[in-house]
């Protein structure tokens, strides 16, 4: 099951600072750049597999908080929308289970490939050097 955003608003913590980019005067006054923290491992909103797969992501920090970042819009409410984008796209990734890999056996001829590749590279390094003659 996926969370809304209104679910995940409520069990997120936000953090405002200046942001860069286009905006003039009102970059240098307005706090408008959102940092989004989001504990995955005290949250109820996903199950225990979709919850091991998001803590194994490089974005989780020690305290088991998914951080996104966003300071593309001009004004704060946009830019929480962004990060709670972000993080559902996130969610829906790891709600899908990874592809198991099937083995499977070389075929005939990547075998013979393989074997006449070793015996140029053997007789390759085979003329060089000192005999001792």
């Amino acid at each position: 099951m996926i969370p809304t955003a209104e679910q995940l608003k409520l069990e997120c913590r936000l953090l405002f600072s200046r942001s860069s980019g286009p905006g003039g005067q009102n970059v240098n006054k307005v706090a408008s750049r959102v940092q989004l923290f989001w504990n995955v491992s005290e949250s109820n909103l996903i199950s225990a597999p979709v919850k091991s797969r998001l803590l194994a992501a490089h974005r989780v920090n020690a305290a088991g908080e998914l951080m996104t970042t966003s300071g593309v819009h001009r004004d704060q409410p946009r830019n929480i929308e962004a990060c709670l984008e972000k993080i559902l796209r996130l969610i829906e990734q790891a709600a899908t289970p990874p592809k198991r890999r099937r083995a499977t056996k070389p075929t005939r001829g990547s075998k013979e490939r393989r074997l006449s590749g070793k015996k140029i590279q053997s007789k390759k390094k085979s003329t060089r050097g000192y005999r001792g003659e």
